[in-house]
């Protein structure tokens, strides 16, 4: 039988996509196996446990500190006693502090959250709290950061994103733009898109360069661990950059630790396994 490789045709029947009856090797071959197994989708609630009367601090500037970049950052401010607590799923994962002096809020997320989470906990914030501005510190990969150019930062500078209303002027040479095709998965990017789309509150987004390639959300909240540390300059003009008034301390800074969930847990296997399929 001659075959024309170009000819107009039908194509064979394994070039289909199967079937479900042949495919589905679970109902055929073993019984007793579901058809699908579904994962049950966990639904946050977020709750806040206030110290003061809540409301004298509506409408101030807030300043959110998120992952290991944001703990270095806050702990070198001094902070004192929470004023709130937040709560997700009856674990208190974040502390908000009222700094009379500057009249600032600081609010320091301790836990890392699953992207379920991300976008409750933000808009829980913001809709409680409605500040009149709000700045967020995070990190950023520096190692996966795809730059426009072959020339490379030997320093790693510090980045930053912004609402379109935000009009922040940035004029340090160590501060530069977070550019596409990079993206952020993080809680700093649930605020930052709610703050974009559906409030006209000014956002920023500061974000320190982290030496390593980030993992990925966790599945259930998980105590941030403190593995690096970045340099007193660096962390300096980070500060000078939005809040000059606020002073940043380093000796408060090396005890970064106690900001930090004290018994950190540790992922189990699973999250392991599932973590060696990213580079």
């Amino acid at each position: 039988m001659e075959v024309e490789p170009l000819q107009d045709g039908v194509p064979n029947r394994y070039a289909f996509e199967s079937d479900d009856s042949e495919d589905d090797i679970g109902r055929n071959a073993y019984p007793g196996v579901p058809d699908k197994t579904r994962r049950t989708r966990q639904v946050y609630d977020v709750d806040i446990v206030w110290n003061m009367d809540e409301s004298t601090l509506g409408g101030k500037n807030m300043y959110v500190a998120i992952g290991q970049a944001g703990l270095a950052w806050a702990s070198g401010v001094q902070l004192g006693a929470p004023t709130a607590e937040i709560q997700l799923k009856d674990t208190k994962v974040a502390s908000v502090h009222f700094i009379e002096q500057d009249g600032v809020l600081v609010l320091v997320l301790k836990y890392e959250l699953p992207i379920s989470a991300m976008n409750v906990f933000a808009s829980k914030v913001l809709s409680t709290f409605n500040p009149s501005r709000v700045t967020i510190v995070d990190g950023y990969s520096s190692p996966a950061y795809i730059r426009s150019s072959r020339k490379t930062d030997l320093d790693h500078p510090i980045r930053y994103l912004q609402t379109a209303c935000a009009e922040n002027k940035i004029t340090s040479k160590g501060v530069k733009p977070f550019r596409p095709p990079n993206l952020l998965l993080s809680t700093s990017a649930a605020f930052l898109g709610i703050l974009e789309q559906g409030q006209r509150i000014p956002g920023l987004l500061l974000l320190l360069p982290f030496p390593q390639i980030e993992r990925p959300p966790p599945r259930t909240i998980e105590p941030i661990r403190t593995s690096v540390g970045w340099p007193e300059k660096q962390v300096v003009e980070l500060n000078d950059t939005f809040s000059p008034s606020l002073n940043w301390s380093a000796d408060l800074a090396k005890d970064s630790g106690r900001l930090a969930v004290s018994n950190a847990q540790k992922r189990n296997k699973s999250d392991s396994a599932d973590m060696s399929m990213y580079i």
